[in-house]
């Protein structure tokens, strides 16, 4: 049958849970306003002169020589600080507010076969400690919930205002002048303060608390297994009455950090997922966020004339559930649309295809991370010209295979599924190399060079 979304209730700002904390939506008051500092994420890591960065050694873990690089540049003065450079191959930058020329002369001589470049900073880190402490006394005495810190591999002050507000931004004013730059969501994002919703379109809350367990959901169609599920949930009181012929019973257990209370503003249906969902909103600046994962139940009735025919899922948003939380999806195998329906315990449970999958490593593709030494599924962007020679970025390198042709290897063509194939990657380091092994069949490859053919 053809489905469509229908929202039950009040327009909200949608929270995906993908943490402790949420992530709005746009729909908030405001546009951004015009920014007097440059956003944190544009400002590039501070570099040393091109000329000084090889072809090789490529880095693909933390096997730099870390612990004997800070040593010496600890001996030396107006060392400042040491840091990883992923956009040039994971090489090593030494930081230092003066003779940082000299000081390469002797890197080359002691480290000639690494990857070690000396840079030097305008302002030293206890320069920029003493402007973190001028600027957050001035944000916390305006009561403002953010983050300040040094970022000396930009040479800056970073702030974290949450939200770019003008209010926020305001206080930094006198500093416009300093390096500093910013981050935080627009203004549009955030959600105001407000009552919880007693009622909306199509669903009505039953009972919440801070009780239950986190990233979980249930359903119940008799009486029965509404009191188990009020139960499940860890509710006190008595279960309040619901019209099981007109209504169904779902519980979110929902998930928030200490700091960053969440609301329950409305119940989606999207019909063409055969999904019903929550949509948790976090009415608060997201810096007031602790990492934690703490439980908030909500237990409400929803009409079965807004369900739509068939089985469904419920989840705490429209995202399938974090990797670890399978258990947050709850699958009902009945039709609950027809007055009075109702679907057997056996119909109600846990999707086992997402509990098997979540048991196994998730694939990274382009642009991912995976652990040097250990292999991991990796899905492949088969190209029609190239075929599978550029394998793509993985741990900030580009690789390349002097193996493959531009044909796909015929092991490999039969498991592409719309343009992609699954491969098991296996990195290592010193020298960096990759393996890629699908069907039977292995191809190697090596961190690309500024001088091998493109893929056009």
């Amino acid at each position: 049958m053809s489905r469509t979304r229908r929202t039950l209730g009040m327009a909200a700002l949608l929270v995906g849970l993908l943490g402790a904390c949420g992530q709005q939506t746009p729909g908030g008051p405001g546009p951004t306003p015009e920014l007097r500092f440059p956003r944190c994420d544009e400002l590039a890591p501070i570099s040393a002169d091109p000329s000084l960065y090889r072809d090789e050694p490529v880095y693909v873990g933390n096997e730099q020589p870390i612990d004997e690089v800070l040593a010496w540049a600890q001996g030396r003065p107006a060392f400042e600080d040491l840091w990883i450079d992923r956009e040039h191959q994971g090489w090593l930058t030494v930081a230092f507010s003066a003779g940082a020329a000299e000081l390469q002369d002797e890197i080359d001589e002691l480290f000639p076969d690494d990857g070690v470049v000396a840079v030097q900073v305008e302002r030293t880190k206890a320069e920029l400690d003493e402007l973190a402490a001028r600027v957050r006394s001035v944000m916390t005495g305006g009561a403002a919930i953010t983050g300040v810190g040094v970022a000396i591999d930009k040479g800056v002050v970073a702030v974290d205002l949450g939200y770019l507000s003008e209010d926020l931004l305001a206080l930094l004013d006198p500093y416009e002048s300093e390096p500093i730059c910013i981050s935080g969501a627009p203004p549009s994002d955030l959600v105001e303060p407000g009552a919880q919703p007693t009622a909306g379109a199509g669903w009505r809350p039953l009972g919440e608390d801070l009780t239950g367990e986190p990233y979980r959901t249930g359903v119940a169609t008799t009486h029965e297994q509404y009191e188990r599920l009020w139960e499940t949930a860890r509710m006190t009181g008595e279960p309040p009455a619901v019209d099981l012929e007109s209504e169904i019973v779902v519980w979110f257990g929902a998930v928030y950090g200490s700091g960053c209370p969440v609301r329950l503003d409305d119940v989606v249906v999207d019909e063409a997922a055969a999904l019903v969902h929550a949509e948790i909103v976090l009415p608060t600046n997201p810096g007031a966020c602790n990492s934690d994962a703490n439980p908030h139940a909500y237990v409400v009735a929803v009409s079965r004339a807004g369900l739509g025919e068939g089985p469904f899922a419920v989840q705490l948003g429209p995202q399938d559930p974090p990797v670890g939380v399978p258990e947050e999806r709850t699958l009902v195998d009945a039709d609950l649309s027809a007055p009075g329906a109702t679907a057997l315990d056996s119909q109600i449970g846990f999707d086992q295809d997402l509990i098997d999958r979540s048991g196994r490593p998730q694939p990274v593709s382009s642009g991912g991370y995976v652990e040097v030494g250990f292999p991991w599924p990796y899905s492949l962007e088969v190209e029609e010209i190239c075929g599978v020679r550029w394998l793509g970025a993985l741990n900030d390198v580009e690789w390349v295979s002097d193996d493959a042709g531009d044909e796909v290897p015929q092991t490999w063509r039969a498991l592409v599924e719309d343009g992609r194939l699954e491969v098991e990657v296996l990195i290592t380091g010193g020298p960096a190399s990759l393996t890629a092994s699908a069907g039977g069949t292995t191809l190697a490859y090596r961190p690309a060079h500024a001088d091998d053919e493109p893929c056009a």
